[in-house]
């Protein structure tokens, strides 16, 4: 039996203006207007696509994207290598989590 995962609520600027660009491109063939809503409220939590601790905001702020798009391992390294401050060590390799 496969068990879907839920809908992603808690999401962190990286991953979901990310996703909304892939669900345009897949969509319309066309980058999005806008990346998120122009206001939109922000709390510390976990991110519930990439597992860091950071800055987080509804998916509905990110237009309700397919976060299934994302290919995780690519998207891993990329959050490590860019939010990281370009380190790909031992230590941030751990610090994102699927």
């Amino acid at each position: 039996m496969i068990v879907q995962k839920p809908y992603p609520y808690k999401v962190c600027y990286p991953c979901g203006a990310a996703a909304n660009v892939l669900t345009c491109l897949a969509k319309y063939g066309d980058l999005p207007y806008k990346a998120a809503f122009d206001n939109s409220t922000y709390n510390h939590s976990i991110c519930d696509v990439c597992g860091r601790d950071t800055q987080v905001t509804e998916a509905r702020d990110f237009f309700y994207p397919d976060f299934t798009l994302l290919n995780k391992s690519r998207w891993q390294k990329a959050i490590n290598t860019q939010v990281l401050g370009g380190k790909d060590n031992e230590e941030n390799t751990n610090t994102v989590q699927a």
